[in-house]
């Protein structure tokens, strides 16, 4: 049997051993990385621009130092990047979740105002219960400190667009049975 050499596995080889030997910042690149789509996720760039811009041009920059194989100023800039990227996180989370906890109890209220308690218990019962937790968790989370608090701000605001979704899934259903 003859097989074929896949010539793009031959120019990662290629790659992979002219680099070997050169300090290439791999991890602080893909923690840098990690930390911005975090940070975007919890809306920085609406809650902390600043912040979140400088990250995003310390990871560009990072990438450029790689280019003309500045090792040492990449990895710096992609821990620039990092840290600009958390001081976003730390600004912007807070602030998602208090809108996001807005937004969830709004949408109860007109669920509510629809007969949603009677007329789609379950999804309304569901949306309460995720809306509670979220209340719960947001209050450890301005309790908590460093890693603790923005991962307890992750799951308070998830479970407030958990019970955004189930609270506007009550009100729908409500209003269609009201139609009927």
């Amino acid at each position: 049997m003859h097989s074929k050499i896949n010539p793009a596995l031959i120019l990662l080889a290629g790659v992979g051993l002219l680099y070997c030997n050169k300090p290439v910042p791999v991890q602080e690149l893909a923690q840098a990385r990690d930390e911005i789509a975090m940070a975007e996720e919890e809306h920085a760039p609406e809650y902390s621009a600043s912040n979140f811009q400088g990250a995003r041009d310390a990871l560009l920059a990072s990438h450029q130092k790689l280019g003309s194989e500045e090792y040492d100023n990449a990895k710096q800039k992609a821990i620039d990047s990092f840290n600009q990227a958390r001081a976003a996180r730390v600004e912007a989370s807070p602030k998602y979740t208090e809108a996001t906890r807005a937004t969830a109890e709004s949408t109860i209220a007109q669920a509510d105002q629809a007969y949603a308690e009677e007329l789609a218990k379950d999804d309304f019962s569901a949306a309460k219960k995720l809306y509670g937790e979220g209340t719960t968790a947001q209050g450890q989370a301005k309790a908590a400190t460093g890693d603790a608090q923005l991962d307890t701000y992750r799951q308070a605001y998830r479970k407030f667009e958990a019970a955004n979704s189930a609270g506007d899934k009550a009100r729908t259903t409500a209003l269609a049975q009201k139609g009927q």
